[in-house]
Protein backbone atom coordinates (compact mmCIF):
# COMPACT_ATOMS: atom_id res chain seq x y z
CA UNK A 1 0.00 0.00 0.00
CA UNK A 2 1.38 3.60 -0.98
CA UNK A 3 1.72 6.74 0.91
CA UNK A 4 -0.56 9.47 -0.21
CA UNK A 5 1.43 12.36 -1.51
CA UNK A 6 1.24 15.17 1.17
CA UNK A 7 -1.12 17.81 0.01
CA UNK A 8 -1.62 21.27 1.07
CA UNK A 9 -2.64 21.49 4.68
CA UNK A 10 -2.66 17.93 4.72
CA UNK A 11 -2.49 15.78 7.95
CA UNK A 12 0.91 14.71 7.68
CA UNK A 13 2.66 18.35 6.76
CA UNK A 14 3.58 19.55 10.27
CA UNK A 15 5.32 16.14 10.96
CA UNK A 16 7.61 16.67 7.86
CA UNK A 17 8.46 20.12 8.74
CA UNK A 18 9.37 19.04 11.62
CA UNK A 19 11.60 16.25 10.55
CA UNK A 20 13.18 18.26 8.35
CA UNK A 21 14.33 21.09 10.79
CA UNK A 22 15.53 18.13 12.89
CA UNK A 23 17.71 16.96 10.12
CA UNK A 24 19.08 20.70 9.19
CA UNK A 25 19.81 21.26 13.27
CA UNK A 26 21.60 18.13 13.54
CA UNK A 27 23.60 18.67 10.22
CA UNK A 28 24.39 21.85 12.40
CA UNK A 29 25.44 20.45 15.25
CA UNK A 30 27.66 18.20 12.84
CA UNK A 31 29.38 20.75 11.34
CA UNK A 32 30.51 23.32 14.33
CA UNK A 33 31.57 19.80 16.45
CA UNK A 34 33.86 19.71 13.15
CA UNK A 35 34.91 23.35 13.26
CA UNK A 36 35.27 22.92 16.76
CA UNK A 37 37.70 19.79 16.52
CA UNK A 38 39.58 21.07 13.84
CA UNK A 39 40.35 24.90 15.86
CA UNK A 40 41.18 22.46 18.53
CA UNK A 41 43.50 20.50 16.82
CA UNK A 42 45.25 23.90 15.28
CA UNK A 43 45.22 25.32 18.79
CA UNK A 44 46.74 21.86 20.03
CA UNK A 45 49.75 21.75 17.80
CA UNK A 46 50.66 25.58 18.43
CA UNK A 47 50.83 24.59 21.90
CA UNK A 48 52.72 21.24 21.60
CA UNK A 49 55.39 23.48 19.11
CA UNK A 50 55.70 26.04 21.93
CA UNK A 51 56.04 23.77 24.17
CA UNK A 52 59.05 22.09 22.69
CA UNK A 53 60.78 24.77 21.98
CA UNK A 54 60.71 26.16 25.30
CA UNK A 55 62.01 23.04 26.64
CA UNK A 56 65.32 23.38 24.13
CA UNK A 57 65.20 26.56 25.18
CA UNK A 58 64.92 25.44 28.68
CA UNK A 59 68.33 22.53 27.76
CA UNK A 60 69.98 25.67 26.00
CA UNK A 61 69.79 27.98 28.69
CA UNK A 62 69.35 26.09 31.71
CA UNK A 63 70.21 26.83 35.48
CA UNK A 64 73.65 27.19 34.95
CA UNK A 65 73.15 29.55 32.07
CA UNK A 66 70.82 31.31 33.87
CA UNK A 67 72.58 31.88 37.11
CA UNK A 68 76.09 32.51 35.03
CA UNK A 69 74.07 35.18 32.93
CA UNK A 70 72.16 36.88 36.05
CA UNK A 71 75.81 37.39 37.90
CA UNK A 72 78.07 38.88 34.95
CA UNK A 73 79.73 35.96 34.47
CA UNK A 74 81.26 35.40 30.97
CA UNK A 75 82.01 31.94 29.31
CA UNK A 76 84.36 29.32 31.59
CA UNK A 77 87.49 29.41 29.11
CA UNK A 78 90.47 27.35 28.85
CA UNK A 79 93.55 28.14 30.32
CA UNK A 80 96.83 26.79 28.70
CA UNK A 81 99.36 24.28 30.89
CA UNK A 82 101.75 26.31 32.94
CA UNK A 83 105.05 26.53 30.46
CA UNK A 84 108.14 23.93 30.72
CA UNK A 85 106.90 20.77 31.15
CA UNK A 86 106.18 21.86 35.05
CA UNK A 87 102.43 21.60 35.18
CA UNK A 88 102.19 19.21 37.67
CA UNK A 89 104.96 19.37 39.19
CA UNK A 90 105.79 19.48 43.27
CA UNK A 91 107.50 22.31 44.42
CA UNK A 92 110.31 20.93 46.67
CA UNK A 93 114.10 21.34 47.63
CA UNK A 94 114.70 18.35 45.31
CA UNK A 95 112.41 18.97 42.38
CA UNK A 96 112.34 20.42 38.93
CA UNK A 97 110.88 23.63 40.47
CA UNK A 98 112.27 24.54 43.62
CA UNK A 99 110.25 27.58 45.31
CA UNK A 100 107.16 29.13 44.61
CA UNK A 101 106.77 30.85 41.27
CA UNK A 102 105.67 34.17 41.38
CA UNK A 103 101.81 34.37 40.68
CA UNK A 104 102.70 36.57 37.45
CA UNK A 105 104.07 33.67 35.56
CA UNK A 106 101.43 31.29 35.49
CA UNK A 107 99.18 31.49 32.37
CA UNK A 108 96.55 34.17 32.53
CA UNK A 109 98.46 36.46 35.50
CA UNK A 110 95.73 39.14 36.07
CA UNK A 111 92.61 38.09 34.35
CA UNK A 112 91.71 34.82 36.77
CA UNK A 113 93.77 33.33 39.25
CA UNK A 114 95.98 30.12 38.28
CA UNK A 115 95.03 26.85 37.15
CA UNK A 116 97.26 25.04 37.59
CA UNK A 117 100.97 24.62 37.65
CA UNK A 118 103.36 24.05 39.98
CA UNK A 119 102.01 23.95 43.57
CA UNK A 120 102.73 22.41 47.10
CA UNK A 121 102.98 18.98 47.37
CA UNK A 122 100.23 19.06 50.49
CA UNK A 123 96.81 20.29 49.06
CA UNK A 124 94.83 22.59 50.66
CA UNK A 125 91.71 20.77 52.73
CA UNK A 126 87.99 21.68 51.64
CA UNK A 127 86.28 24.76 53.60
CA UNK A 128 85.73 28.60 53.93
CA UNK A 129 88.85 30.65 54.29
CA UNK A 130 88.48 34.43 55.87
CA UNK A 131 92.27 35.00 54.93
CA UNK A 132 93.95 34.11 51.65
CA UNK A 133 95.40 30.77 51.64
CA UNK A 134 99.00 29.59 50.08
CA UNK A 135 97.75 29.56 45.98
CA UNK A 136 100.25 26.66 45.37
CA UNK A 137 97.88 24.85 47.84
CA UNK A 138 94.74 25.39 46.01
CA UNK A 139 96.59 24.59 42.67
CA UNK A 140 96.93 21.15 44.38
CA UNK A 141 93.39 20.83 45.38
CA UNK A 142 92.09 21.68 41.99
CA UNK A 143 94.45 18.78 40.75
CA UNK A 144 92.53 16.51 42.42
CA UNK A 145 89.08 17.45 41.35
CA UNK A 146 88.11 20.38 43.72
CA UNK A 147 87.20 23.67 42.39
CA UNK A 148 87.93 27.16 44.08
CA UNK A 149 85.37 30.06 44.64
CA UNK A 150 87.90 33.20 44.60
CA UNK A 151 85.94 36.29 45.83
CA UNK A 152 87.77 40.12 46.02
CA UNK A 153 87.83 41.71 49.52
CA UNK A 154 86.34 44.73 48.44
CA UNK A 155 82.92 42.13 48.18
CA UNK A 156 83.37 40.09 51.09
CA UNK A 157 80.69 42.38 53.30
CA UNK A 158 78.14 41.76 50.89
CA UNK A 159 74.99 39.76 51.06
CA UNK A 160 75.97 37.30 48.51
CA UNK A 161 79.63 36.98 49.63
CA UNK A 162 77.72 35.88 53.17
CA UNK A 163 75.52 33.55 51.48
CA UNK A 164 78.59 31.72 49.96
CA UNK A 165 80.24 30.98 53.03
CA UNK A 166 77.34 29.85 54.45
CA UNK A 167 76.69 27.34 52.60
CA UNK A 168 79.76 25.93 52.25
CA UNK A 169 80.84 26.13 55.79
CA UNK A 170 78.50 23.27 55.58
CA UNK A 171 79.88 19.92 55.79
CA UNK A 172 77.36 18.18 53.67
CA UNK A 173 78.06 21.09 50.55
CA UNK A 174 81.95 21.61 50.78
CA UNK A 175 83.64 18.39 49.29
CA UNK A 176 86.19 19.36 47.22
CA UNK A 177 85.22 22.95 47.46
CA UNK A 178 87.29 25.75 48.82
CA UNK A 179 85.89 29.93 49.14
CA UNK A 180 88.09 31.85 50.03
CA UNK A 181 89.63 35.95 49.32
CA UNK A 182 91.99 36.12 46.67
CA UNK A 183 94.31 39.18 47.83
CA UNK A 184 97.99 38.83 47.84
CA UNK A 185 99.17 42.58 47.51
CA UNK A 186 102.95 41.15 47.24
CA UNK A 187 102.25 39.65 43.88
CA UNK A 188 101.72 43.01 41.75
CA UNK A 189 98.46 42.80 39.49
CA UNK A 190 98.63 39.07 39.38
CA UNK A 191 97.47 39.15 42.80
CA UNK A 192 94.35 40.23 42.83
CA UNK A 193 90.95 39.74 40.80
CA UNK A 194 90.39 41.23 37.37
CA UNK A 195 88.99 44.89 37.70
CA UNK A 196 85.20 44.87 38.32
CA UNK A 197 85.23 41.02 38.73
CA UNK A 198 83.34 40.32 42.44
CA UNK A 199 83.96 36.92 41.65
CA UNK A 200 86.17 33.95 40.03
CA UNK A 201 85.13 30.44 39.88
CA UNK A 202 88.03 27.98 39.02
CA UNK A 203 89.03 24.15 38.65
CA UNK A 204 91.50 22.75 36.51
CA UNK A 205 92.58 24.48 33.42
CA UNK A 206 89.50 26.48 33.80
CA UNK A 207 88.09 29.61 35.17
CA UNK A 208 84.97 31.96 34.77
CA UNK A 209 84.88 35.64 35.91
CA UNK A 210 81.45 37.44 37.15
CA UNK A 211 80.86 41.09 37.68
CA UNK A 212 78.87 40.31 40.99
CA UNK A 213 78.88 36.88 43.81
CA UNK A 214 76.29 35.00 43.57
CA UNK A 215 75.73 31.49 45.48
CA UNK A 216 73.39 30.03 42.19
CA UNK A 217 76.37 30.78 39.73
CA UNK A 218 78.49 29.35 42.44
CA UNK A 219 75.88 26.03 43.21
CA UNK A 220 75.47 25.41 39.74
CA UNK A 221 79.43 25.90 38.96
CA UNK A 222 80.26 23.54 41.57
CA UNK A 223 77.92 21.16 40.28
CA UNK A 224 79.15 21.23 36.55
CA UNK A 225 82.98 20.68 37.55
CA UNK A 226 83.56 20.01 41.12
CA UNK A 227 84.50 16.22 41.48
CA UNK A 228 83.46 14.73 44.78
CA UNK A 229 85.21 12.06 46.68
CA UNK A 230 83.45 9.77 45.55
CA UNK A 231 85.46 10.34 42.10
CA UNK A 232 82.19 10.07 39.94
CA UNK A 233 82.49 13.14 38.00
CA UNK A 234 78.93 15.08 36.83
CA UNK A 235 78.01 14.43 33.41
CA UNK A 236 78.96 16.30 30.71
CA UNK A 237 82.72 17.03 32.43
CA UNK A 238 85.33 17.93 29.78
CA UNK A 239 88.27 15.21 29.01
CA UNK A 240 90.79 18.10 30.27
CA UNK A 241 89.71 18.08 33.79
CA UNK A 242 91.17 17.29 36.90
CA UNK A 243 94.25 14.51 36.34
CA UNK A 244 93.46 13.26 39.75
CA UNK A 245 89.59 13.04 40.41
CA UNK A 246 88.48 12.79 43.52
CA UNK A 247 91.47 12.07 45.58
CA UNK A 248 91.81 13.39 49.05
CA UNK A 249 92.34 16.71 49.89
CA UNK A 250 92.62 16.35 53.45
Amino acid sequence: MTTPAATPGGPNRPARKEEARRQREALRRRMARRRYYRVGGAVLAVVLVASTFGILAGFQIGPFESASKAAGCGPVVTVRPYPGKVDRAHISAQGAVKTPPPLSTYPGAGTHPPVSGPHNPVPLPAGVYSNPPAVDRVIHSLEHGSVAIWYSPRAAGTSAVTDIRTFFRDPVNNDHVIVAPFDYPDQGRAGHLPAGKQMVLVFWHHSQSCDTASLAAVRSFVDHYRIPSTRIPPLGYPQDGAPEPGSPIG
